[in-house]
C-alpha cells in the first residue's frame, strides 16, 4: 500500500497501479497550492466515454507556468471502482476543469478540479510511448477544505489570486471529508423542471393587515396538513381538502390577528392547539377553537387582555426536556412560561428560573430561531435583534448566553427572519441570516461555533439586495437541501443546493419571477405527493405553489411522522442508508422566520434501497425503523408506544 502524502510536492508517485489512498491529509490553503504548482491550467471537458471511463479535456488557457498542454486524456477507470464511478459521474461535456501540476523528470503529479470535485491524476511524459498518459489515482476526499465551491468559480478565483486582484481565501477545517462511495444524486437541469412552481392557489388578503408568519398543523384531525397564514388584523386558516385548500378561519373560530402563530398539543388530548403572537392561546376542542388565554399569566403590570399586543413573537419550546411544550415570548425582552401539564393555571412564569431575566438577555427580542444547534437533544434559540443573542440550553432548565460563537446578525438591529437547515449533510444545522445587503450563511462547525460561508455559496453569494427571510427544503428531491430567500425589492428566489454549501439559482426556471411583496415563506407537502410545496405570505395575498418540478428517478420521497401526545416540538428526525450514513436531518416544529414555525412532518428524498429512520423526541424518548425504498412515495409513522 502506498503511504499517504503530505502535500503537492510529495505527489510524485513511483507506482502507477497503487491503491487509491494517497490523498492529501494536511490542511492546505489555496495559496500554498498555487505556490507549489509549476503550472496551473484551465480547460473544458470535450468528451466523456462512460464505457471506457475516459474523459478528454481541452486546455484553453495557462494561468501559471509554461503553456505546454493542449489536451488531457484522463483514464479515470484505472482507480478504485467507487472513486472511478464518482469522478465519471461528475464530469460533464462542456464543464470546466482546473489543473495544478508539478514535474519531476518525466513524472507529473497533479491535482484537478472538475465537476465541482477534487481528484488526483498521475502521468508519465514518455515521448516514446506516444505522449502523456494521465491516470486517475483517487478522489481527494479532504481538499474540499482548501476550496469547496464550483469549478467555474475556482477558475475565476485562481485567475484573480494570481493576478493579485484578491487574496486567496483561507481553508475551512470544519468541512467533513467527501465520501466517494455514496451514490451521486441526479442534479436537475433547469430545462427539466417541467411545471416548476406554477400551479397555484391564491387567497386574497385585502383588509387583513400586514403579512406575518406561516405555520402548519393538522388543525381538523383528518391526517392532512393545514396552513395558518398570519395577518395583522385577521389570519387565514387554510384547511387541506386533498390537493385544494379553503379558508375556514371564521367557521372554526380562529380569525384572529397576529404576527406569529405556533401549533402544539399543549394539553395532550391529541388535537393541535395554537398560540398566537399576542400570547393568546386557542384550544382545539374538535370542530373548532376556544380561546383559553386565561391559562397564560399576563406580564407583570399588564392586564390579561392582550388583543393589542400584536407586535410580540411567541412560540413553543420544550426548554426543560419533559416533553411538554412551553412558551417563549420575545418582544420587549424575553418571557418563558412553563407548561405544568395541568390546570387551572396550566402555565406559570419561568423567566427568572431559566436565567432569561439576566442582564445578558436584556437586549434579546424580535424574531427568533429555536433549534438544537449542538445536537444534544435540547432546544437552543437565537434572537436576531440588536447584536444577536445565542442562548444555549444547559440541559438543567436554564439557558446561558454563548459569546464569541461567530453567529450574529448582518447588521445590528436588522430584524430578518432566520432559517436553519443542514446544507452540507454533516448532521448539523446551519443558519441563513438575512440582511440589508449581502446575506450571511453560517456553517455549523460542530464545536459550538459558526463560520460565515456565504462567499462560497455560488450564485447565492452574488445577490446583494436586502433579504427579509428564507426557508429550507429539499425542493427538487435530490437529497440535498435547497433554499428559498425572500427579498424586499422583488420576487423570492429559489437556490438549489449542491450538498456542499454551493447554490444555483433557478427562480425563472420554476416560474417564481413576478411574485412580489413576499413577507414570509414556508414548505410543506400539501397535495400528498411526498414533495414539499411552497406557501408565500405576500403583501395583499397568500399563495400556495405546488411542487411540480421534474424530480430525479433515483431518489424516493419519504415522509416521516410522529403520532405522539408529547415531545413533538423540537424532535429530531434522521434518515440513514443501510451503512448508517446520514441521508438527511430535520427538526420539527421549531420557531423560525418572522413568526413562522417549521412543519411538524419531516420530508426527505432518499436513494432507492434500504433506509433507516430515527426520531428523537424532545423528552429523550427515541424510536427507529427500517424500510426498503422503492419507486413511489413512502410514509413512515411512529406511534406513541414505539418510543422508549
Amino acid at each position: 500500500m502506498r503511504p499517504r502524502v503530505a502535500g503537492l510536492a510529495a505527489l510524485v508517485l513511483v507506482a502507477l497501479g497503487a491503491a487509491a489512498d494517497a490523498y492529501i491529509e494536511r490542511l492546505y490553503s489555496l495559496q500554498e497550492f498555487l505556490d507549489e504548482s509549476h503550472a496551473v491550467v484551465v480547460g473544458r471537458i470535450e468528451s466523456v466515454d462512460a464505457r471506457r471511463r475516459v474523459a478528454v479535456a481541452v486546455i484553453e488557457r495557462t494561468l501559471k507556468g509554461k503553456a505546454e498542454l493542449a489536451r488531457v486524456e484522463m483514464h479515470i477507470g484505472l482507480s478504485a471502482p467507487d472513486h472511478s464511478a464518482f469522478v465519471a459521474g461528475r464530469l460533464k461535456v462542456g464543464g470546466p476543469v482546473v489543473g495544478f501540476y508539478k514535474r519531476e523528470g518525466t513524472a507529473i503529479a497533479s491535482e484537478w478540479h472538475g465537476g465541482d470535485t477534487w481528484f488526483q491524476l498521475y502521468a508519465e511524459d514518455d515521448p516514446g510511448a506516444g505522449g502523456i498518459a494521465w491516470r486517475l489515482s483517487h478522489v481527494e476526499i479532504r481538499l474540499n477544505r482548501t476550496y469547496n465551491g464550483t469549478t467555474a468559480d475556482l477558475a475565476k478565483l485562481v485567475e484573480d489570486v494570481l493576478a493579485k486582484r484578491r487574496p486567496a481565501p483561507p481553508p475551512d477545517p470544519s468541512l467533513p471529508p467527501v465520501d466517494p462511495s455514496r451514490p451521486l444524486p441526479k442534479r436537475l437541469d433547469p430545462s427539466e423542471m417541467k411545471g416548476g412552481l406554477r400551479r397555484r392557489l391564491v387567497f386574497a388578503c385585502d383588509g387583513a393587515g400586514e403579512a406575518g408568519g406561516l405555520s402548519f398543523a393538522d388543525a381538523n384531525a383528518d391526517e392532512r396538513i393545514d396552513v395558518y397564514v398570519c395577518r395583522e388584523k385577521a389570519g387565514l386558516l387554510l384547511i387541506n381538502a386533498g390537493g385544494t385548500l379553503e379558508d375556514m378561519a371564521a367557521p372554526l373560530r380562529l380569525r384572529e390577528g397576529a404576527r406569529s402563530a405556533a401549533w402544539a398539543d399543549y394539553n395532550g388530548d391529541g388535537y393541535a392547539d395554537v398560540l398566537l403572537g399576542a400570547v393568546r392561546l386557542f384550544t382545539n376542542v374538535g370542530g373548532g377553537f376556544r380561546e383559553d388565554s386565561k391559562l397564560v399569566p399576563a406580564p407583570a403590570g399588564r392586564q390579561a387582555d392582550r388583543h393589542g399586543e400584536s407586535s410580540t413573537w411567541a412560540a413553543w419550546i420544550d426548554f426543560n426536556g419533559d416533553g411538554l411544550p412551553d412558551i417563549l415570548v420575545a418582544g420587549a425582552g424575553l418571557r418563558l412560561l412553563q407548561n405544568t401539564g395541568k390546570g387551572p393555571t396550566w402555565f406559570v412564569e419561568a423567566t427568572a428560573k431559566a436565567g432569561l431575566a439576566a442582564k445578558e438577555f436584556a437586549a434579546a427580542g424580535g424574531p427568533f430561531l429555536a433549534f438544537d444547534y449542538d445536537g444534544d437533544g435540547y432546544t437552543d434559540f437565537f434572537c436576531n435583534d440588536g447584536t444577536g443573542v445565542l442562548a444555549h440550553n444547559e440541559r438543567n432548565g436554564t439557558f446561558k448566553v454563548v459569546t464569541a460563537c461567530g453567529l450574529e446578525p448582518c447588521k445590528p438591529g436588522y430584524r430578518g427572519g432566520l432559517a436553519a437547515g443542514d446544507m452540507d449533510g454533516d448532521g448539523r444545522l446551519d443558519v441563513f441570516v438575512p440582511g440589508p445587503g449581502k446575506a450571511r450563511l453560517y456553517r455549523n462547525n460542530g464545536d459550538g461555533t459558526f463560520t460565515n460561508a456565504i462567499d462560497a455559496a455560488g450564485e447565492l453569494a452574488k445577490v446583494t439586495e436586502p433579504s427579509i427571510g428564507a426557508a429550507w427544503a429539499d425542493v427538487d428531491g435530490d437529497g440535498r437541501m435547497d433554499l428559498l430567500v425572500c427579498y424586499a425589492g422583488g420576487a423570492p428566489r429559489l437556490f438549489l443546493g449542491d450538498g456542499k454549501g454551493g447554490f444555483t439559482e433557478v427562480t425563472d426556471a420554476v416560474g417564481l419571477r413576478g411574485i412580489e411583496g413576499v413577507a414570509s415563506a414556508a414548505w410543506a407537502d400539501l397535495d400528498g405527493d411526498g414533495y414539499p410545496d411552497l406557501v408565500l405570505n405576500c403583501r395583499d395575498r397568500a399563495v400556495v405553489a405546488f411542487n411540480e418540478l421534474g424530480h430525479p428517478k433515483d431518489h424516493v420521497p419519504l415522509t416521516v411522522e410522529a403520532d405522539v401526545h408529547s415531545g413533538l416540538t423540537g424532535a429530531l428526525v434522521r434518515a440513514m442508508d443501510e451503512k448508517g450514513r446520514l441521508l438527511g436531518l430535520r427538526e420539527l416544529g421549531g420557531a423560525e422566520g418572522c413568526g413562522s414555525q417549521a412543519c411538524p412532518i419531516a420530508h426527505f428524498a432518499v436513494p432507492a434501497g434500504k433506509c433507516t429512520v430515527s426520531v428523537c423526541l424532545s423528552d429523550g424518548r427515541a424510536a427507529m425503523k427500517s424500510a426498503t425504498m422503492e419507486v413511489g412515495k413512502h410514509r413512515v409513522v411512529f406511534r406513541e408506544e414505539e418510543f422508549k
